[in-house]
């Protein structure tokens, strides 16, 4: 019977091919180490809901890797807010060493969770504070919710280009906002009505 590593190996391998991804070993090996101190720090903490090996390549690791199949333009840093148990902001770490990415966390144990995740990658900094208090900027700016629309203004300001992976109501209430320049919305393939929107503020 395959192991529980084994299986997430085989799932990520097909959420990596269906997004037409390429993906170097030591970027999938830093995802596998994710997904296994996960599992550990979930037994004792409330990380997430999404835990079975299946569920969490498709749910966690494949939804965060559709933002590199749908925004091509280059990049060298962005901010994840909000980061939780680390998507999509550690999963597109562990897939862009060359990326520097900041997770915002606010709740305390949960940061110290990134910290001990991400603590020999290099590109990632971890810090305990919400986004409106956070006063640095990067490329992209990323947020998975159900809905983030009350949340613009903040993310506005710390990245011109943003990333939100919503629900389709909240998709539909960012696409209100004209202020905002979206891209075709991209369904995820984790189910649930779940979309990837990319846009950037328009010029003023």
């Amino acid at each position: 019977m395959p192991s529980v590593e084994d299986r997430f190996r085989a799932a990520l391998a097909g959420e990596i091919q269906a997004l037409g991804l390429t993906l170097d070993e030591a970027a999938v090996e830093r995802m596998v180490g994710h997904y296994g101190l996960l599992t550990q720090w979930n037994r004792r903490m409330n990380l997430t809901r999404v835990a079975e090996p299946e569920e969490a390549a498709r749910r966690h690791f494949g939804e965060s890797l559709a933002f590199l199949a749908a925004a091509t333009d280059e990049w060298r840093s962005a901010v994840d807010v909000g980061s939780g148990a680390g998507f999509p902001g550690l999963a597109l770490a562990a897939a862009c060493p060359d990326k520097q990415v900041t997770l915002l966390e606010p709740v305390g144990k949960k940061a110290v969770f990134l910290r001990e995740a991400s603590r020999e990658w290099g590109n990632v900094r971890v810090r305990d504070v919400r986004a409106e208090m956070f006063r640095e900027s990067a490329d992209w700016v990323w947020m998975r919710a159900v809905s983030v629309a009350g949340a613009l203004g903040d993310l506005a300001r710390i990245g011109r280009n943003v990333g939100l992976w919503v629900s389709e109501e909240g998709a539909e209430a960012a696409r209100a906002r004209a202020e905002w320049a979206w891209d075709e919305s991209v369904e995820l393939r984790g189910g649930e009505s779940r979309f990837l929107v990319v846009g950037r503020r328009r010029s003023t």
